[in-house]
């Protein structure tokens, strides 16, 4: 990034604009590769939920609307109501199935380019081979915490990813020493 911190905070909205204009022209390769690996499959999953969604919600339609139209306890009646219903489960396990890859490929395209901001940002050296291997780690180290039911430590996690801290280092419990104080 071109400018100091604090020449940030009196950005307009505009400046906002085309600082991240420069970034994404300076880093285009790196983020075209994020956008080609992670962000261009989001979007054609998202239009292949639509068309699969639509063709599989009018077979519902049509066989509700067919199955308005039968009498009830006939044999074709009880056939019909198999059939909507297995076409009702084909639709929610579609779904779930669609939501659960959504989530995961919207949590590594993010994590992607906010790790990729954060070391331009922070002048660290990033390329698409370190960026694909953090964002797994970001990730792992999450799910992990996660089911051993463990609070997350940022300064371990800040150490784990080797995030640049400047000269600031965080004070540990035992660093710190409180005096007494008598009244």
């Amino acid at each position: 990034m071109d400018r100091e911190q604090e020449e940030m905070q009196f950005l307009s909205l505009f400046g906002i604009y085309k600082e991240a204009c420069k970034i994404m022209y300076s880093w285009r390769r790196l983020l075209g590769q994020i956008s080609l690996v992670l962000i261009l499959p989001l979007s054609v999953i998202f239009l292949v939920h639509m068309q699969v969604s639509e063709v599989l919600f009018s077979k519902i339609v049509h066989s509700e609307i067919f199955l308005d139209d039968t009498r009830a306890g006939s044999h074709t009646y009880n056939k019909v109501s198999n059939v909507l219903s297995s076409e009702w489960t084909t639709f929610w396990l579609f779904n779930a199935a669609y939501f659960t890859i959504l989530l995961i490929l919207s949590l590594l395209s993010t994590s992607a380019v906010v790790y990729t901001i954060a070391c331009i940002y922070t002048g660290r050296e990033v390329d698409f081979k370190k960026v694909m291997s953090v964002v797994p780690k970001t990730v792992l180290y999450f799910v992990c915490k996660s089911y051993h039911h463990e609070n997350i430590d940022k300064s371990a996690l800040s150490d784990h990813l080797e995030v640049y801290l400047g000269e600031y280092v965080p004070l540990k419990a035992k660093d710190v020493q409180l005096e007494q104080y008598h009244v």
